[in-house]
């Protein structure tokens, strides 16, 4: 083989080593965390109010971040809805990326079972920004003292595997 060629095939062979790795890193899915969301900027009702986010309730907490405008968070809403009636230990809270008050408001006229879950916005992705958030949706599991504890990137499978690993988590966060 001449030097051209192996030189050429060791290129190849790097490439595709490091292709897998690059892909794993970017799929979506769980990973753990612990960081301190208490004292995160303030977010706004849908109808323009700001109100702090609290997430140090003592109450493990779900926060989930979507946009209207995102087809896999739209997907996932009546599923989140039905995750938080079966768990109603577990706070559910929705924040979404929208930037048009109006526009999202009429989303949530259209869409009834977004009634059952609370609704913030951060139209300024200033939450999204100090949480190193770069996409949606993305969901959070929160302890009681505040404390993240678990992310999911991408869409939630709530009925299935990701429904499975958010129940493991809790009970790992609450053990009675």
């Amino acid at each position: 083989m001449t030097l051209f060629r192996s030189l050429s095939l060791a290129l190849l062979l790097g490439l595709l080593g490091l292709r897998p790795y690059q892909a794993a890193a970017a799929m979506p899915g769980w990973s753990r965390q612990s960081h301190d969301l208490r004292g995160l900027p303030a977010v706004l009702t849908p109808d323009g109010r700001t109100v702090p986010l609290e997430l140090a309730a003592g109450q493990t907490t779900l926060l989930h971040f979507w946009a209207s405008w995102c087809a896999p968070c739209l997907e996932e809403l009546p599923a989140l809805a039905a995750l938080a009636q079966a768990h109603p230990a577990l706070r559910v809270l929705t924040l979404s990326e929208d930037r048009d008050p109006v526009a999202l408001r009429r989303f949530l006229t259209r869409h009834p079972h977004t009634a059952a879950l609370p609704v913030y916005v951060d139209p300024q992705r200033r939450l999204a920004h100090t949480l190193g958030l770069d996409s949606v949706p993305v969901t959070l599991v929160v302890d009681g003292q505040g404390r993240e504890r678990a992310r999911l990137t991408g869409p939630g499978r709530w009925q299935d595997a990701d429904g499975a690993h958010l129940a493991a988590i809790l009970r790992d966060l609450d053990p009675r």
